[in-house]
């Protein structure tokens, strides 16, 4: 009897010693809450981790790239964007009006060639000097017209807008690049000093017989100055819709950047453990259900983190993992069985157990 209490004590010492050593823990004073848990956890803002092969490769981390705000990026995207289409569209433009205008130009030139030269058979024959030099200064009268010639069928010259050239041989201009050559009329491109010309040659007939020509020079100083008007509008309305494409834009980049930004702080927030932060929106679109997503997972952190804190007052921290991890376990929510109680006293045990050390 004496041994068998003996054998109960010694095995009673390390169930004892444990809810000591559980309640000596219980009663620690470091022993810290969530809340005192929460005010220590700070952000942690240090470089990645490498892996082994950057370190093999012996590359240091140095400071972290520029960091670029999303609604600068959709901003420069969006502008790039316009500019290109506007850039574009605006080269077609003058482009296809420079081609009109050279056109008709062309149009222009083809229409006095051919007129000066149907006029100017019979005085050309009939050698009145005087009709084909009206003939020609009328030509020049016109400001694109920058010369007018009218030779004879050895080339030399009988009217010419300047006098002094009158009785000389004609010498065609050098470098003249043919644009077409279709029927009588023959077209090219010449340099006058600086400035390039439209260049018209048609032969002067009488009854088939060719007795002359008619040479032509025609400005594009016109067409320079159109178009250089048209680029001056055209870059001033580019301008104009390029700053209203980039307020535009960047008030669209804001109105996705706001949401994602107070996703962003209540993200940071649960990180640091502050499960009362909330994100306050009204939308009513992908970003607000992302947001009533959010506010939901915060309340049952919340409520997770209260239990977590009522049950480590008066639960051990292993025994509250436990019911944290699976509280839908069947021992945490009760049952109904049926037991028996035994109640066993060993006679003359209390007088025994005093007179024995344990």
């Amino acid at each position: 009897m004496p041994a068998a209490s003996e054998s109960t004590h010694a095995t009673a010492m390390p169930s004892e010693q444990g809810s000591n050593r559980y309640e000596d823990r219980r009663n620690r004073r470091d022993r810290r809450s969530g809340e005192d848990r929460r005010k220590k956890q700070e952000p942690f803002e240090g470089p990645d981790r490498r892996s082994g092969k950057d370190r093999r490769k012996g590359e240091r981390r140095t400071r972290k790239h520029r960091r670029i705000p999303i609604f600068a990026k959709l901003a420069i995207v969006s502008t790039f964007l316009m500019s290109l289409f506007i850039c574009s569209i605006s080269f077609i433009i003058i482009w296809e009006q420079k081609q009109q205008f050279v056109s008709q130009l062309t149009d222009f030139g083809e229409n006095l060639v051919r007129i000066a030269a149907s006029n100017a058979a019979d005085k050309i024959l009939g050698e009145e000097e005087l009709a084909l030099f009206q003939l020609a200064k009328n030509l020049a009268q016109n400001e694109q017209v920058l010369f007018a010639v009218i030779t004879d069928h050895k080339k030399i010259i009988l009217a010419h807008s300047r006098m002094e050239n009158l009785g000389l041989p004609y010498e065609p201009p050098e470098k003249a690049t043919v644009l077409q050559a279709v029927g009588a009329v023959r077209k090219s491109v010449i340099l006058v000093g600086e400035e390039e010309a439209l260049y018209f040659e048609a032969p002067v007939r009488y009854q088939n017989l060719k007795v002359g020509e008619v040479h032509l020079a025609v400005s594009q100083a016109k067409i320079q100055e159109s178009l250089s008007d048209a680029k001056f509008f055209v870059l001033m309305l580019t301008l104009l819709v390029i700053g209203l494409g980039v307020i535009l834009s960047l008030g669209l980049s804001m109105y996705f950047t706001v949401p994602i930004r107070q996703l962003s702080e209540t993200a940071k927030a649960l990180g640091m453990g502050q499960f009362s932060h909330r994100v306050r929106t009204s939308r009513n679109d992908e970003f607000g259900d992302l947001a009533f997503a959010f506010n939901r997972m915060a309340e049952d952190l919340e409520v997770k983190e209260k239990i977590k804190d009522s049950f480590g007052r008066y639960v051990t921290p292993e025994i509250v993992d436990i019911i944290l991890a699976n509280p839908g376990s069947q021992w945490m929510k009760g049952a109904m069985v049926e037991a028996s109680v035994l109640f066993v006293d060993i006679r003359g045990f209390t007088a025994l157990s005093e007179n024995k050390t344990p």
